[in-house]
């Protein structure tokens, strides 16, 4: 089996007059891409990833914003339900003098995969952020927020291509909780080599009562021995909300 990636990007909202940094909300299918993980898909599978995202991007506003995350996720696994929890260490500049850090607020996620047959398979995707980050940081919403979405996967020898949808539903301060902020997302990865894949990911996101958030990733993924893999992305933005550039680089360890 395979997976795809989604990433949402680093979106700010002025809030109360004050950028708020709303954490990167990062999904990946349950299902495993690399070799390795092929292997112990009828298991179940416990991994810890870690690594370094920067972007940067105006925003909508006329001051550069420069953002560094390490991130930290555990994860258990079997064919069908994938379960997750992240946490981030973020910092944030801007060319005005601006400056944020600290610890983002706690991503819980899950997932079930359906076996559609015919090498489609469905993901129900959902994910609760709690407020954990501290209020005086300026990181975080400091509300609850959800995210539902599924995800239908064509996955065959040499690749894989997938298109999600979801909606964000809660965590943000001004706007009521619904109808929510939609989001699609295309992705395809090409098999190269033993363990090694190619990809590239779109995604869309409206933002309430402002440009959306349009961004495109290529992304490599690979296993580096029997218990690491890595994984590679360079991301480019096409509107106000999105990151200009970003880039990011992810080691996962299999226990």
């Amino acid at each position: 089996m395979f997976m795809h990636s989604r990433h949402r990007g680093l979106i700010f909202a002025v809030l109360c007059g004050l950028p708020v940094l709303y954490p990167p909300q990062v999904f990946s299918a349950q299902r495993p891409l690399t070799d390795q993980n092929l292997q112990a898909r009828e298991k179940l599978n416990l991994n810890f990833k870690t690594g370094i995202d920067y972007s940067q991007g105006h925003y909508g506003t006329p001051d550069l914003y420069r953002d560094w995350e390490s991130f930290f996720k555990l994860s258990l696994s079997d064919d069908k339900l994938y379960l997750a929890s992240t946490v981030s260490w973020v910092k944030t500049t801007a060319s005005d003098g601006y400056r944020a850090e600290g610890w983002s607020d706690l991503s819980l996620e899950m997932s079930y995969t359906l076996d559609l047959n015919n090498d489609f398979f469905l993901d129900l995707d959902t994910e609760l952020i709690l407020p954990t980050a501290d209020p005086d940081n300026e990181i975080g919403t400091g509300v609850v927020g959800y995210f539902l979405g599924a995800t239908l996967t064509y996955e065959q020898d040499w690749g894989y291509v997938s298109s999600s949808v979801g909606v964000d539903i809660g965590g943000d301060k001004v706007e009521p909780v619904f109808p929510g902020t939609p989001s699609v997302s295309l992705d395809a990865g090409l098999k190269v080599a033993d363990g090694v894949f190619f990809g590239a990911t779109y995604d869309w996101e409206r933002v309430r009562n402002d440009s959306p958030v349009s961004e495109a990733t290529a992304y490599l993924d690979m296993d580096i021995s029997d218990d690491f893999s890595l994984y590679l992305y360079l991301l480019k933005g096409f509107t106000d909300n999105s990151s200009d550039i970003g880039t990011r680089a992810t080691v996962t360890y299999r226990f």
